[in-house]
């Protein structure tokens, strides 16, 4: 008795295996990758959170704002905030553009998103210049400092991904039907705007 292999060719594989998904099936899991990513990034911005009200609830020893400590102004936080919710708009606005295949539009809107993070990018490290205090004065500065370099490693990272979509949009990349890599940032750019209102209202 033998026994035969069967030997599939290429080709002939069943639809959506290997290398050849339908574009729809790998936007979905495009977008649940980034969805989950986000996910887990919103739990360590509560944890964050959780920690700063933890401290100020606590404050033991009067050591959430010791006597003396110089506090960053309240108006650099709603400046920070500011700046990204004009960038996000102005993402979103780009967006919408490719939805109805306007590429000028594309251009424009993330060009102009990308400018006001650069802004938002330049101002933060200034604030950090102008700090006088250090992550051991207190509650209030250990918790500030980790805030604020959450906030500032997230505009790293959002640097590198605007700067290469912005790249993609010039090399014309993306059309009114293949442009998910457009949303998928979008959701990164959005949530970054909304961590910078909840840390801008934050009470000292």
């Amino acid at each position: 008795m033998t026994a035969t292999a069967s030997v599939s060719k290429p080709g002939n594989e069943p639809a959506g295996t290997g290398h050849h998904l339908p574009l729809s099936v790998k936007q979905r899991q495009h977008r649940m990758t980034v969805l989950l990513l986000l996910a887990s990034d919103i739990v360590f911005m509560v944890c964050l959170l959780f920690a700063f009200f933890y401290l100020k609830t606590l404050n033991e020893n009067n050591m959430w704002l010791p006597k003396g400590l110089q506090v960053p102004p309240a108006s650099q936080g709603y400046i920070l905030a500011a700046i990204l919710i004009l960038s996000s708009l102005a993402y979103r606005w780009g967006d919408k553009g490719i939805r109805k295949g306007n590429q000028s539009q594309l251009k424009a809107g993330i060009g102009i998103a990308l400018v006001l993070w650069i802004i938002e990018f330049l101002y933060q490290i200034s604030v950090w210049t102008q700090l006088q205090m250090h992550p051991g004065d207190g509650g209030f500065a250990s918790s500030f400092y980790a805030l604020s370099g959450y906030h500032t490693f997230h505009l790293v990272l959002g640097l590198f991904f605007g700067i290469g979509l912005f790249n993609r949009i010039l090399k014309g990349r993306y059309t009114m039907g293949d442009s998910v890599d457009v949303e998928l940032v979008g959701y990164f750019w959005y949530w970054i705007t909304l961590a910078a209102i909840i840390m801008a209202i934050l009470p000292s």
